[in-house]
């Protein structure tokens, strides 16, 4: 069984600096959504917002590049050959004309940090990589991430 890492975009904070938890929300269901496909095509994904979703709550002691570290942790234990890294849309630079998730504001936004890192990572580890774009107002339907998928980590 081959593994797939999702990875994107999950803290989403407003001008003042303080979390807007409904995107949180959304960037969870997508992930969920990712791996549900997965798992229908025989892949066992990896969900590393679901590793720590919520745990700054518990423990707000525990600095939001603990999570990375430990996100790349797991990236570091994957093999090019039973692995690949699935970016969700949305984890790169999106500027003003740039087609987002429905739930992104508009306007131009930073890329995930978090993301970026473990892109690297996965490029350095020769990991395959598959990424989603939104080429067109609204969301991916369930079979065109099935197809792309298949074209690019078969």
């Amino acid at each position: 069984m081959r593994i797939g890492y999702i990875a994107g975009r999950y803290r989403h904070k407003n001008r003042e600096g303080i979390i807007h938890e409904p995107r949180q929300r959304m960037e969870l269901a997508d992930e969920t959504r990712w791996a549900a496909i997965l798992y229908d095509m025989g892949w066992f994904p990896i969900c590393p917002l679901h590793n720590s979703v919520h745990v700054e709550r518990v423990r707000s002691t525990i600095p939001p590049e603990a999570y990375i570290r430990g996100d790349l942790a797991m990236l570091a234990r994957l093999l090019p050959e039973e692995a690949a890294v699935f970016f969700r849309p949305g984890w790169r630079p999106l500027g003003l004309t740039d087609f987002r998730p429905m739930w992104y504001p508009d306007g131009e936004m930073e890329g995930s940090v978090g993301a970026a890192e473990e892109y690297l990572k996965a490029t350095e580890l020769g990991l395959a990589i598959v990424e989603a774009k939104i080429v067109r107002p609204g969301e991916f339907m369930d079979w065109e991430i099935e197809a792309l998928v298949a074209q690019q980590a078969a």
